[in-house]
């Protein structure tokens, strides 16, 4: 297991031969086949469905919001007296999901947790407890319940870009909580617009998950899956977000193309900054590419690259091409029609 220090805290481990194995395979029981997601169904239903996503996303993105300000505020919470004992119980089981740095176990529960999957186990016939969107979902229930209110108006983050399919991966800074300046009441509604913020979010990452949904005719029906993961750190709970991608092998004429596994993460840490990773096996090969927004940062990281190496073939894993640059990801533009709200 490798540490890109550059000066990270110490808890702060980024293993690739752990994210690739175990999370990559993680994806694989959970990633459902391209064409299971978007069965044949008549143009009508398709546009039908089409639509209703379109409009459930051009709602949620004026009302999305990260889980940083959350967990930092739900940190305040649960060592305030002043509020119900139900309240602080409820917001313990939200953070009781970050995830600890350092282990391969604990990323792939994080990503069958994240609450990305919430929906399908309940068709399934399965009971998600435990996981994300479970939890919010009970912290939002709760916090009505005392407050004896319906759900308020809440605005979007203006500094966090909602997700889409295609996007580049986005992570959140941990954040500093004002709730200690709040009585309880109040704290309760900050708290309440933050929940209803994050299950927003957390139904625009299943929008982004799906591979046909938004354009159903669109050549590039792999599936890829996009959740936000809360990460324990000394600074606070940072979010990482990742995009795990399957590509599966294809018959062209007589040419084969060899299965693809991807993950791409997002991590915002001081003193690194924003930093952004890919984690691919393709064939037998695994291959490593990192970036940088500050060069320094860059520096620090390909330092590392030799101890990442050595990491990699330790877990007997082929290593491929491994690289980090300074630079920021491309700007994507959101689907034709996908943020834009119809019904004003």
């Amino acid at each position: 297991m490798t540490r890109i220090s550059a000066g990270l805290p110490q808890n702060i481990v980024f293993s690739p031969s752990a994210v690739d194995l175990s999370t990559m395979h993680a994806g694989k029981a959970v990633l459902p086949r391209a064409a299971s997601i978007a069965p044949s169904m008549p143009d009508n239903a398709a546009l039908a469905a089409n639509t209703v996503i379109k409009d459930a996303a051009a709602r949620l993105v004026s009302q999305q919001s990260g889980l940083a300000q959350l967990y930092g505020d739900l940190d305040a919470a649960i060592t305030r007296t002043d509020l119900p004992q139900a309240v602080r119980a409820a917001a313990q089981s939200v953070l009781s999901l970050r995830m600890d740095a350092g282990h391969a176990d604990a990323l792939k529960t994080a990503v069958l947790k994240s609450g990305l999957f919430t929906e399908a186990m309940l068709a399934a016939g399965l009971a998600p407890a435990g996981d994300m969107k479970t939890a919010l979902l009970s912290l939002r229930q709760t916090l009505q319940s005392w407050l004896g209110v319906s759900v308020p108006e809440t605005r979007a983050d203006p500094q966090l870009p909602p997700p889409f399919r295609g996007a580049a991966p986005v992570a959140q800074q941990p954040a500093v909580s004002p709730l200690a300046m709040l009585d309880a009441r109040a704290a309760g509604f900050q708290l309440l617009a933050e929940t209803d913020g994050a299950l927003a979010r957390q139904t625009l990452l299943q929008i982004a998950s799906l591979p046909d949904a938004v354009a159903p005719q669109q050549t590039d029906a792999s599936p890829k899956l996009t959740m936000d993961i809360p990460l324990a750190t000394p600074l606070g709970t940072a979010i990482i977000q990742l995009q795990i991608e399957h590509d599966e092998e294809r018959q062209d004429g007589e040419a084969s193309r060899e299965k693809t596994w991807r993950i791409n993460l997002a991590i915002d840490l001081e003193p690194l900054g924003p930093v952004r990773a890919s984690v691919s096996q393709i064939g037998g090969l695994t291959h490593v590419a990192l970036m940088a927004e500050r060069k320094d940062s860059a520096k620090a990281l390909r330092d590392d690259l030799p101890m990442l190496e050595a990491s990699l073939a330790e877990a007997a894993l082929d290593v491929g091409d491994l690289q980090c640059r300074t630079g920021k990801p491309q700007i994507s533009s959101a689907p034709a029609g996908l943020f834009v709200d119809r019904a004003s």
